[in-house]
């Protein structure tokens, strides 16, 4: 995986794509323009059909059509990105570390704690 794409809802706080970034270490994107990401990826896909069907355009695939798509310019304004702060990635990875260590052990746990 190479970066990580966000859109809409709680998504749409910086410090939430900041933390992704970390939690990862991937670089994220915020799109500007995709408050609702389902809406918004059934609007691309109406708009490849409707692309598809007129008869004066030449037939290109999905991919393509996409690529197409993103180096266009929005009117929507800027995306956010976010990139991996080392010392939170450092954090992050030593807690999941402790996390996987606290799993390995969570069948003994439960045996000890239940009546």
């Amino acid at each position: 995986m190479r970066e990580i794409v966000l859109s809409g809802g709680l998504v749409k706080t910086p410090e939430c794509g900041q933390i992704v970034a970390n939690v990862f270490n991937l670089p994220v994107t915020l799109l500007q323009a995709a408050d609702e990401g389902c809406s918004w990826g059934a609007c691309v896909m109406a708009n490849y059909r409707h692309y598809c069907y007129r008869s004066d355009q030449p037939q290109i695939d999905w991919a393509t059509f996409l690529e197409s798509k993103k180096t266009s310019r929005s009117s929507f304004g800027e995306n956010a990105r976010f990139t991996p702060q080392a010392q939170s990635v450092q954090t992050y990875e030593q807690i999941f570390q402790k996390y996987k260590q606290l799993m390995q052990i969570e069948p003994e746990l439960r045996s000890i704690m239940s009546p």
